[in-house]
């Protein structure tokens, strides 16, 4: 420690930076840059390989993911205090949450009537089809294989391209969706309730 203050004050050090991102229960991408009281970077491999070992021992780093927190980024700033070298974080981190919508999709008497006589539910996601539950057993004609699939198609095209109005947020191409209750409005509509994804930051 003795020596990395004596080439600090040698080389006539202001501060070192630490750039870091880190998820995905790793780090990622660092980066160190040290420089003078001129702000000129400063070219020492005793004091980087110090402080690349040293800024894990004193800072904390929050590289787990849970689905929820997806990671962090941002700069430690190290300094010279007296005798001291002193640590200070400042980071962003991102979060990945969902937002509730509901939908009403439009459809033609035929299909509505159809739902309400033989569906018991529908759902799907981003990678999954739009998927149709039966409440009871029924011939399924070549008509009526045709509007199963006209329902099916419509659905997935309205949720695909759905983006909420009240989110000041870019969604991802992530969502899932389920019918809600009741299934078919007093209008003859669909009534889908739909989860979307999306991505925000925190200052840290």
């Amino acid at each position: 420690m003795e020596e990395i203050i004596k080439i600090w004050k040698e080389k006539n050090v202001d501060r070192a930076e630490f750039e870091f991102s880190c998820g995905g229960d790793s780090m990622n991408d660092t980066a160190l840059y040290i420089y003078d009281k001129n702000d000129n970077l400063v070219n020492d491999s005793e004091l980087e390989e110090f402080f690349e070992d040293q800024v894990y021992s004193n800072v904390e780093f929050y590289e787990a993911s849970d689905g929820h927190y997806i990671g962090e980024s941002g700069t430690v700033y190290i300094e010279l205090d007296e005798d001291t070298f002193v640590y200070g974080k400042s980071s962003e981190s991102q979060w990945c949450e969902s937002h509730s919508s509901t939908i009403e999709i439009e459809l033609t008497e035929d299909q509505s009537d159809f739902i309400l006589k033989h569906v018991e539910n529908i759902n799907g996601a981003y990678d999954e089809s739009c998927n149709i539950n039966f409440k009871n057993d029924f011939i399924i004609t070549d008509d009526l294989s045709k509007l199963i699939k006209s329902i099916e198609e419509k659905v997935d095209d309205v949720t695909s391209s759905f983006v909420p109005s009240d989110l000041n947020e870019d969604i991802t191409d992530w969502y899932r969706f389920d019918s809600d209750e009741p299934i078919i409005d007093s209008s003859g509509k669909l009534i889908i309730e739909i989860l979307n994804e999306y991505y925000t930051y925190r200052e840290d």
